[in-house]
């Protein structure tokens, strides 16, 4: 499997420390230089962004939202039935090599396979690859760590520009492309920047959380609209039957 950790090409402290973490379990990745966006010129971003700037995402937030979609087309690219992404903070669980073999032996499945500590899933809907338990995801917003299939890649690649949400919108990707979204439970991956004091985007996303969180509400019932009586029957027949849990590490 191939294994892209995305890093800014600036920040070499992280790219050692991530590469270091995967020689401890003697896994191979590539380096993938990360978008970084106060770089990208206004000319790009109103280009590129759907509204920009009245849509309250920060330069940051788009490279973070860039870099994911760029290693998406290389996947597509380069025909790869699947591929895991790493971000340079990520710490791997030892079993992580035991759940990859396992995925290319066993995995039937499309879609996006996150491998983090903190999400909603559906705990009565568990299926297995080979000896790990995997769960619907109901909600995840951290890219820290996830595999994902080839016709994953094709579905957000084709939904995602312009761009219009930040990279860990997990919940409104499987809404709003219908890609499944699995979680391993306990989790394989987590974060040695959970309190993101690390993060190259993390303060200037504080300063506008707020109204970017009611412009991404807008932005997300204008396309429910247009999906009203599909989410209806979802919400009636389907949601009652889900029991929801959090899981968190």
């Amino acid at each position: 499997m191939k294994i892209y950790a995305i890093n800014l090409a600036s920040q070499t402290e992280k790219k050692n420390y991530i590469i270091n973490e995967c020689k401890k379990l003697n896994l191979d990745i590539d380096i993938f230089d990360g978008v970084y966006g106060a770089e990208l010129s206004e000319e790009y971003l109103k280009s590129n962004v759907l509204d920009y700037p009245n849509c309250y995402l920060t330069r940051g937030e788009i490279g973070c939202a860039l870099s994911h979609i760029k290693i998406y087309e290389d996947i597509i690219k380069n025909n790869l039935p699947y591929a895991m992404i790493l971000e340079d903070d990520a710490v791997l669980s030892s079993q992580l090599p035991n759940f990859i073999a396992d995925f290319e032996k066993f995995n039937t499945k499309e879609g996006i396979f996150l491998l983090i500590d903190d999400f909603k899933y559906i705990v009565n809907k568990k299926i297995k690859i080979g000896s790990f338990d995997i769960y619907p995801v109901e909600s995840a917003t951290t890219t820290t760590g996830y595999i994902i299939t080839l016709e994953a890649a094709k579905s957000m690649v084709k939904f995602l520009y312009p761009i219009r949400y930040e990279a860990d919108m997990f919940k409104i990707f499987k809404m709003c492309t219908g890609t499944k979204i699995y979680a391993t439970v306990p989790h394989l991956l987590s974060s040695n920047d959970k309190d993101k004091s690390n993060s190259s985007i993390e303060d200037d996303r504080k300063l506008l959380v707020e109204k970017r969180k009611t412009y991404r509400n807008n932005l997300f019932k204008n396309y429910e609209k247009r999906k009203r009586f599909k989410r209806f029957l979802w919400r009636i027949f389907i949601k009652p039957k889900q029991k929801i849990q959090v899981y968190k590490s």
